[in-house]
């Protein structure tokens, strides 16, 4: 870690510490506490068309999210089994966790080598054979409280022993199960994995019948809107005026114990702003190639990129726009503007995509770069936390806000571009703060990360 990123650091773990704290009961499997003697089959905890179902703890609007819990007493040698299908889904994965969803290890779609006479799709990170139809199988494993070995077991995750420390429910080992932009249904037109524990005196299933009374409770959980928290603690406390893109650090997140349902398949890019500072917030970046692009490089940058605009307070979501979704200028680059109102201002051009701010005052927005290929190096997750910009090239985006009246003057002008009338945003904004007094050291803070 760079020397002058460690203050900055430690202000912010000070914030999201106090947010993981407050988080809502169903953010965390931190409930009911009663005996688990088995354990649970998949809990559906995320799914944007059903209202109360788990939005909070930054969901992505375009991810499915299901949760299986195995009891803190299962016994020394115990693994849990996992048979399933590839979905038709541009990405799916499996994510160890304790009992409070922090998140221990993850196994993407492509490192999941298929049932003998099966064929996997997902030749890497970001590439994918076409030819080779979805529905193909797999089995894998899950360890239970078990160490890593010098050499890993094909197709298998491992869950650590416990702290000798750790409440009875932390003692609790959770699988995730997620889906990005199935098609055919939340699971990707396959049916979700079965789910079996197997241990020293036999196979039991999951959901055990016996458990029936705890799975309810947890399940209960996960129904919720997400109510606003008393007060913003999502760093920065105050927004900065001019907005600016940070990288979250997951190496941190993991150091301090934070993260409850971290994907560490994503690289995340975020910033804190308000609404209260000017009609619009503009977002410009360079889009990366992505898997399944119209016209895809041969090895796409990305397996997935998104950007979803939050309320900083409720942690929920308000809207996303996926790479498929936007509207790209001739460099390449994305327009997206966010703006209080309910419906797609009429002034902004065709070439705009638009997001509405939601009814937060405070707002979150959120860039997720999926399963980098390696090759991709200006990627947010090889680029540092203390020189992102300088790191990610073109490929860093940029933020301003902007009144109505200096962005319909800008794209109206004859030959202007997106590029142009983004710049002329920028240099309102910079010219009416010079004008006004230093802002609070505290807008340097970067955000508090998405977790799902």
């Amino acid at each position: 870690m760079k020397k002058g990123s460690i203050g900055l650091l430690v202000r912010w773990l000070m914030s999201a510490a106090a947010l993981v704290a407050m988080q809502p009961a169903h953010a965390q499997l931190g409930l009911p506490t009663q005996n688990l003697q088995v354990g649970c089959g998949w809990m559906l905890a995320f799914d944007p068309t059903r209202t109360g179902l788990g939005n909070t703890a930054f969901p992505e609007i375009n991810a499915r999210y299901w949760i299986a819990v195995v009891s803190d007493t299962a016994p020394a040698g115990s693994r849990l089994r996992i048979q399933g299908q590839y979905p038709d889904a541009r990405y799916s994965a499996f994510h160890v966790h304790d009992g409070n969803l922090f998140v221990f290890e993850a196994i993407s779609d492509n490192e999941l080598v298929p049932d003998p006479g099966s064929a996997n799709r997902n030749l890497d990170r970001t590439r994918r054979d076409d030819q080779v139809p979805v529905g193909g199988s797999y089995t894998a494993y899950v360890r239970i409280n078990a160490a890593v070995p010098a050499v890993r077991e094909t197709n298998t995750l491992y869950r650590p022993k416990p702290g000798a420390l750790d409440a009875k429910v932390k003692k609790r080992t959770a699988l995730a199960y997620r889906t990005y932009l199935p098609v055919g249904g939340n699971e990707g037109g396959a049916p979700l994995p079965t789910l079996t524990l197997e241990t020293p005196s036999g196979p039991k299933s999951l959901p055990n019948a016996a458990d029936a009374a705890v799975c309810a409770s947890i399940q209960k959980q996960f129904h919720t809107d997400g109510s606003a928290l008393p007060v913003s603690l999502t760093p920065p406390v105050i927004p900065p005026a001019m907005p600016v893109f940070v990288k979250f650090d997951d190496t941190v997140l993991a150091a301090a114990g934070l993260g409850v349902g971290y994907n560490p398949h994503n690289g995340f890019l975020a910033l804190k702003s308000d609404r209260d500072y000017a009609d619009f917030l503009l977002v410009r970046g360079k889009l990366p190639s992505y898997t399944t692009q119209d016209q895809p490089q041969p090895t796409p940058l990305v397996r997935y990129w998104s950007l979803c605009q939050y309320g900083a307070a409720s942690t929920r979501v308000y809207a996303c726009i996926a790479d498929q979704q936007l509207k790209l200028d001739a460099e390449g680059y994305y327009n997206i503007v966010i703006s209080r109102d309910w419906m797609r201002p009429v002034l902004l051009p065709a070439q705009y995509d638009w997001l509405p701010w939601g009814t937060e005052k405070q707002g979150a927005v959120t860039i997720r770069e999926l399963l980098a290929h390696p090759s991709f190096a200006k990627s947010i997750e090889k680029s540092s936390a203390s020189q992102t910009a300088a790191d990610r090239g073109e490929y860093m985006p940029l933020a301003t806000y902007c009144s109505q009246a200096v962005l319909a003057a800008a794209a109206g002008t004859p030959g202007a571009g997106t590029g142009d009338a983004f710049a002329a945003c920028r240099a309102s904004r910079q010219g009416l703060l010079s004008s006004l007094l230093p802002l609070p050291v505290l807008g340097t803070l970067p955000p508090i990360p998405p977790l799902l």
